[in-house]
């Protein structure tokens, strides 16, 4: 904090700079601050002082206004009748949803507004069929689309609330996992371990396939991160915080059971630990490593993510 400042004309210090010091330079203060902009009449420790001098004259720093402030805000309880009239007044309304007649007028307004834009010049723009996926997964994530299309259905989770039989659950893990395989790389779901996966075995010119998709009519449809033909050997590589819930602890077993029933090598690794060569190893070290992976996160298991 700097206790003087220098005044740009004679270069002399001073901690203000005054009208008589200026008049000495037939200069006015606005003629000062214009023509040195920017520049100051107070140096910064006496503008903190004076600062500190008005805050304690200030009547809002004294304790007792304080507290009438304080007091003031306070909300003051209700008495029965009060209860009793909000009651009434919020029976009979849906709070936080849409009625029909609302959709009906947001619908109306916004063709209104397009109508408007329209006419000054403005033109809609075609749309990808990438970014139409995208809209619809995040839309289908909000309160206002999961009311329109799926009423009386929670929205979290709907799949899981749904009384869904064998087939329809197959089906759905097919169309899912299909889905994911095609759009893998435009929707640019590759995390940094798997890019540092990918880097190693081209370095080692080993051959992979990601994405390797497990078609079984007993165990279903499971997409896999990687899958060597050299070793026969599907590749799980997770991130140790989202798979540390109890959904996804039971996936990853099933995942690893159904891969060894196929006849599938199978390896886990985990950020904490990429040990890559481990792909080189027996089958059994492979096993007893992806089996101690899952075994570290029992002890830190969460119910929801």
């Amino acid at each position: 904090m700097k206790n003087t400042i220098p005044c740009l004309v004679c270069h002399q210090h001073f901690k203000r700079i005054t009208r008589t010091h200026l008049k000495k330079h037939s200069m006015t203060t606005s003629e000062y601050l214009n023509g040195f902009a920017p520049a100051t009449l107070v140096s910064e420790a006496l503008a903190y002082d004076l600062g500190k001098a008005f805050r304690r004259q200030n009547p809002m720093h004294v304790e007792e206004s304080k507290q009438k402030v304080i007091n003031s805000l306070k909300a003051t309880p209700k008495s029965d009748i009060h209860r009793k009239r909000l009651s009434e007044s919020k029976k009979g309304k849906s709070w936080g949803k849409h009625t029909e007649e609302t959709i009906k007028r947001m619908k109306e307004s916004g063709k209104k507004e397009d109508e408007k834009r329209k006419k000054l010049g403005w033109k809609p723009t075609p749309m990808s069929e990438l970014a139409r996926i995208k809209l619809s997964i995040e839309r289908k994530d909000t309160r206002y689309w999961a009311h329109l299309h799926y009423p009386g259905v929670n929205h979290y989770n709907k799949g899981r609330k749904l009384n869904l039989t064998d087939e329809q659950k197959s089906n759905k893990s097919k169309k899912r996992c299909e889905f994911l395989k095609k759009n893998h790389n435009h929707l640019r779901m590759n995390t940094q371990i798997e890019l540092l996966t990918i880097v190693w075995l081209k370095e080692n010119n080993i051959a992979f396939e990601q994405q390797y998709l497990l078609r079984d009519l007993r165990l279903g449809y499971w997409l896999y991160d990687f899958f060597i033909p050299m070793y026969n050997l599907l590749l799980e590589i997770d991130g140790e915080y989202p798979h540390r819930t109890y959904q996804a602890y039971t996936r990853d077993i099933r995942k690893q059971n159904n891969a060894i029933k196929c006849g599938f090598s199978f390896l886990r690794l985990s950020d904490h630990n990429l040990d890559f060569s481990l792909i080189h190893a027996t089958k059994e070290c492979q096993i007893a490593h992806s089996n101690d992976v899952l075994g570290s996160r029992t002890q830190c298991l969460r119910t929801k993510y």
